[in-house]
């Protein structure tokens, strides 16, 4: 999504503010941005043209970026094939020829490996590790977790809580 019209012109003003204010007004200023941002008014979706030439990594990567750039958030078949330049049916046979698994699997896949690396280092609660990682309820990211990794998100945290990286383990 990008920012146009007024809001944009807003946003860039509070940008500009933000770098040369006070360090003790700033954070106010990016409040203030996130809120103008948080609100779907004046925003559009990210577009490029299929060219037919492009070529299928090319293609692959702008639509692993977007799902990277976005993977905490829903994305829905309606934005990311307008995104990638093409219609639902296409694109989901497109996504499923070369990623061999569905869209939702593929981000659901995405969003527990980041709850992995989150499970494994700290010990924040489950609830919150499934809302850091854009799932709606606990239910369903266990369930997703499990379907995956074969554990659930505790289960996962108590076989890898002893594991410990040592930089320089000493011999």
């Amino acid at each position: 999504m990008f920012v146009s019209g007024l809001k944009w012109m807003s946003v860039s003003t509070l940008m500009n503010e933000s770098a040369t204010c006070k360090d003790s007004a700033r954070p106010q200023k990016i409040m203030s941005i996130l809120d103008l941002v948080s609100d779907r008014k004046d925003m559009m979706p990210l577009t490029f043209s299929v060219n037919p030439e492009e070529s299928v990594p090319v293609r692959l990567n702008k639509i692993t970026r977007f799902i990277e750039c976005n993977v905490y958030n829903k994305i829905s078949l309606d934005e990311i094939s307008a995104y990638a330049g093409m219609n639902r049916t296409y694109f989901s046979l497109f996504f499923k020829k070369h990623f061999d698994v569905g869209l939702t699997d593929y981000i659901n896949a995405q969003k527990v490996e980041i709850a992995s690396n989150i499970l494994q280092s700290t010990d924040d609660p489950i609830s919150d590790v499934a809302a850091q990682c854009g799932f709606t309820t606990v239910n369903y990211f266990n369930r997703i977790f499990k379907n995956i990794k074969g554990v659930t998100p505790v289960g996962y945290r108590n076989a890898h809580k002893n594991v410990r990286f040592v930089k320089n383990p000493e011999k």
